[in-house]
């Protein structure tokens, strides 16, 4: 092959590859798609000459699957902060390269390092590698934990939607979340793609007709076929517990008010649209539901200081043993305030029972690490920036302790892991989609709280400002949902659980011994190389 053919044809792997990862996703959802996305890939870094030009395909290909699923990104920032969209593009590209281009640079040096040790356990090594990369993506520079390809199993459809037998059995897999968490998702499907491309690769290069290879080609592929088969069955089994083993189900409601983004920020309308989530509660307590919960900002005052805005959600829930959780700001101090991003819980009487503050601040939008970037910082009454909150203890609702993620919390899977460790027998995230509304984003918001729920086994109630809204169950069915841009009110029933899975147990240990394993592989390449050049 050429040298300009050879360029032209990683050029080609490297496109196909981003498009059919990024056709993983939603809104597109093909769920046989993973387990070949990669494929393309890893044939393009086996073609490249040297680690390093492997660690540079490797790193376009994340750019550009990064745009693929976040192509909304740069409108966004700058509707946000009102900029031109040039800076939207700007900040997104210089993200994406330090917070996942370089983590995949990183992998594609280690695959091309390690790629051609042809054994059994070869592909499971390939899978160790990416699931470092993700890892990396999640643990470094403040956490981008968006589009692991693990969340590419997450089935979005709503319960009694009609699917095929066969996007079902693809879809199994995903709940060895339970054990690992998404990496151990993401480490079953990148070694099957690891194991494939070896095929492809060998038979291009006529592999099986050297001494061996093609022994080691097919035992790495069976490796990776049993670890898919004990996956899938896996999965099957744990659903199926999952459902048989529901606790009594509590009845719920979501407002979803669609509310537009200048509501939220602009002071001359403090207070406005509460009568919206006034009104969308008195419209569902015919159903007697237990709780009722609202989506982020949906106040827009601080209720500490409103008795008067109190006394009308008083008034809303007369005669009801209704309780409502709703998210707004709050603060703490006179001389030097302080200010948080908040989920109240009110009694019946609108008696402020308990608040949980937004642990995981969004960077750029509620915390800023250059304060000198003061154009960047929106205002909304006497606030221009929030403070972290230091105690995430549950909510006790009278369904069950709610454990809250707020908006981007619920990417971090460690912060879902504490709400469960804490007690939370439901999680709870309230959502602000307004501001971006893009179905793509809301999709992918959607499938990343059904993961928690599969990780904790833990039912995830997501009240969203513009929706979707939805109810999902312990095994991540979405239950039901409502549609995206707007108002509505959606009933449902919930199943608290106290169950205690593995990966709540014991967090990312699954994700630390595939560092260790890399390492070791690595450490093992290094020095066969210096016994190699010694005299």
């Amino acid at each position: 092959m050429s040298e300009r053919r050879r360029k032209l044809t990683i050029a080609g792997l490297v496109c196909v590859s981003s498009a059919a990862f990024v056709a993983s996703f939603p809104p597109y959802r093909l769920p046989w798609l993973p387990w070949v996305a990669v494929v393309p890939l890893l044939l393009a870094l086996k073609l490249t000459a040297s680690v390093t030009s492997a660690a540079g395909v490797a790193a376009v290909w994340g750019l550009l699957a990064a745009y693929g699923i976040t192509s909304w990104l740069p409108r966004a920032i700058a509707t946000y902060y009102e900029q031109p969209f040039l800076l939207g593009l700007g900040l997104f590209v210089g993200t994406s390269i330090l917070m996942g281009s370089f983590q995949y640079a990183l992998f594609g040096a280690v695959y091309r390092r390690l790629g051609a040790d042809h054994r059994p356990i070869s592909p499971l090594i390939v899978a160790a590698a990416w699931v470092v990369a993700e890892l990396g993506r999640c643990r470094l520079f403040g956490g981008n934990p968006w589009g692991l390809i693990g969340y590419t199993l997450v089935d979005t459809t709503v319960v009694g939607t009609t699917t095929s037998s066969l996007a079902t059995l693809a879809r199994l897999p995903v709940h060895v979340a339970d054990l690992g968490g998404v990496y151990a998702v993401s480490f079953v499907v990148v070694a099957f793609n690891a194991a494939l491309a070896d095929v492809v690769f060998g038979v291009a290069q006529r592999r099986p007709r050297e001494r061996g290879a093609w022994k080691r080609i097919v035992a790495g592929l069976a490796t990776a076929a049993i670890l898919v088969f004990g996956a899938t069955a896996y999965g099957a089994r744990r659903a199926s517990e999952a459902r048989d083993g529901a606790t009594p189900s509590e009845k719920v409601a979501i407002v979803q008010g669609n509310v537009s983004l200048g509501t939220t920020w602009r002071a001359d309308l403090y207070g406005r649209n509460f009568e919206i989530y006034l009104q969308g509660t008195a419209d569902t307590l015919a159903e007697r539901p237990r709780l009722v919960l609202w989506p982020e900002n949906a106040m827009s005052f601080f209720a500490d200081d409103e008795p008067l805005y109190r006394m009308a959600l008083a008034r809303t829930l007369a005669g009801t043993e209704t309780q409502v959780l709703a998210g707004g700001p709050s603060h703490k101090g006179k001389r030097r305030p302080v200010y948080f991003n908040s989920a109240y819980l009110f009694d019946r009487e609108a008696k402020i029972l308990a608040r949980y503050d937004k642990e995981r601040l969004l960077p750029f939008a509620e915390r800023f690490p250059f304060g000198a970037i003061a154009f960047l910082k929106r205002t909304f009454e006497r606030v221009r920036e929030l403070t972290p909150g230091t105690r995430p203890d549950p909510l006790p609702t009278v369904v069950g302790n709610a454990g809250v993620l707020i908006c981007n919390e619920i990417m971090f899977a460690e912060l879902a892991i504490a709400r469960a460790r804490a007690g939370a027998t439901f999680l709870v995230n309230l959502s602000n989609d307004t501001w971006i509304s893009d179905r793509v984003y809301s999709e992918n918001h959607l499938a990343i709280g059904a993961m928690r729920a599969i990780e904790t086994r833990r039912p995830v109630i997501r009240p969203s400002t513009s929706g979707p809204s939805a109810v999902i169950d312990a095994t991540g069915r979405i239950v039901t949902v409502t549609k995206s841009g707007e108002r509505a009110v959606l009933g449902a029933s919930v199943s608290p659980s106290t169950e205690i899975t593995n990966y709540v147990r014991f967090g990312d240990y699954f994700a630390l011994v595939c560092a260790v394993a890399v390492g070791q592989r690595l450490l093992s390449a290094f020095l066969r190389g210096r016994r190699k050049v010694a005299p």
